[in-house]
């Protein structure tokens, strides 16, 4: 989740005015090298790599790829890390807010 005090710790993209609708929830589904990652849009699929504590997305529909480094908790929460250089918006959106498991792996097709 994505949290308005959030956004006024991250600063510039996540404060400009047209970003005022926090909080805002996206989901996320990763399974098997793929994901799909919706937010009340077209959903953006892509694939993704993890080594060691390293994750990266490669977005089909954006032709991006970012990397981050995470921890995680013991209760299954993922704290992305952005790894420089990458586009402040991209930052903000894929590692504003933790990741947190919300229910069972559910079909992506």
């Amino acid at each position: 989740m994505l949290t308005a005090a959030a956004a006024r710790d991250f600063g510039v993209p996540a404060t400009d005015p047209g970003n005022v609708h926090y909080p805002s929830i996206s989901e996320a589904v990763l399974r098997d090298g793929t994901w799909i990652w919706t937010n009340g849009g077209p959903a953006d699929r892509g694939t993704y790599m993890i080594r060691g504590h390293t994750v990266t997305f490669a977005s089909r529909s954006y032709d991006t790829t970012l990397e981050f480094t995470f921890t995680r908790n013991d209760d299954g929460t993922v704290h992305l890390k952005a790894v420089q250089p990458m586009d402040p918006g991209d930052e903000w959106v894929w590692s504003g807010g933790p990741w947190r498991r919300v229910g069972s792996p559910i079909p992506t097709r």
